[in-house]
């Protein structure tokens, strides 16, 4: 394995948040905060495929899911997740706009 390229864990994100992903592009829009949103939104795509054990707080433990709780912020975006090293799967839990972006 090339220690140059990361491990990647599969990130699952339920529909809900999806669609919410795209109101989230269209509240930044109007906030004229796109090109900003689409960066943070490139950056933690990497975060969570990439480096999920890495990045982010820890917050507790589910042993029975074998599951890591993590909350991390990538600029405008908040998003707690459930992180699975043994499959390599992260499991978005919650994806917000941070508060206070209209100043």
């Amino acid at each position: 394995m090339d220690p140059d390229v990361p491990v990647r864990f599969k990130v699952l994100i339920p529909r809900k948040w999806m669609d919410e992903l795209k109101a989230m592009a269209a509240e930044a829009t109007w906030l004229g905060r796109r090109a900003e949103f689409v960066a943070n939104l490139k950056e933690l795509d990497f975060r969570l495929r990439c480096e999920p054990h890495d990045w982010g707080e820890s917050r507790g433990y589910l042993r029975v899911l074998d599951l890591e709780i993590r909350f991390g912020v990538v600029g405008l975006i908040t998003v707690w997740y459930g992180m699975n090293l043994a499959t390599r799967t992260v499991y978005v839990k919650t994806l917000r706009l941070r508060g206070g972006l209209e100043s």
